[in-house]
């Protein structure tokens, strides 16, 4: 058996330990830094068409991590341009000082996908339970291109539970010779504003 130390690192930076990649030597084994010198070690599998992974956040020094994470997905084929995907995962608080009663939440999703060679869609839901509460989020979101130099796209956005908003974004990019152009403009309102108020961007 061998034995790697490994050194924190901050998302998105390699360090000697390979944070959040495979380890050598350890197929399907994952070991991530996070912010805050939290460190997680997970497992990934596959099994026929669906994908299973489980994972442990270390403790840290602030009280954060000490959580198990499991889940599952899968994607099914309905057609030639059609297809579905499911998932779910449980999040597990583990008992530690600070934290007499640990915090469970369930999740669920699932979504249509539609792709052909110029219009591309997808809708979906997220259900989550925390504490008791359900939270829901319902999605979808269309790009269509209209021709070899413009493409239209759309996407929505809708929370509901504790927290209610809503968000909304157009967008459209051209494509021409060695010129390119996007232009998007949004709507937030709710949870999903950072006022928390009707907000226009663009």
């Amino acid at each position: 058996m061998e034995v790697q130390a490994l050194t924190p690192v901050a998302p998105g930076v390699a360090g000697d330990g390979q944070a959040g990649g495979a380890q050598p030597g350890f197929p399907g084994v994952r070991l991530g830094g996070v912010e805050g010198q939290a460190l997680s070690l997970g497992l990934e599998s596959r099994l026929g068409g669906t994908n299973l992974k489980v994972a442990y956040e270390l403790p840290t020094a602030g009280g954060g991590g000490n959580r198990a994470r499991f889940g599952a997905d899968t994607t099914l084929p309905l057609g030639p341009n059609l297809s579905a995907s499911l998932g779910g995962g449980l999040l597990q608080e583990l008992p530690g000082a600070g934290r007499p009663d640990p915090a469970r939440e369930f999740n669920l999703n699932a979504a249509l996908r539609y792709q052909d060679t110029r219009l591309s869609a997808s809708a979906g839901s997220d259900f989550a339970v925390k504490n008791g509460q359900l939270r829901t989020v319902l999605r979808g979101g269309a790009a269509l291109s209209v021709n070899d130099q413009v493409t239209l796209s759309a996407s929505a956005l809708s929370e509901f539970g504790p927290s209610r908003g809503d968000r909304l974004t157009l967008g459209g990019a051209l494509r021409k010779n060695q010129w390119q152009g996007l232009l998007t403009g949004s709507f937030e309102r709710g949870s999903l504003s950072s006022t928390g108020n009707g907000t226009l961007s663009g």
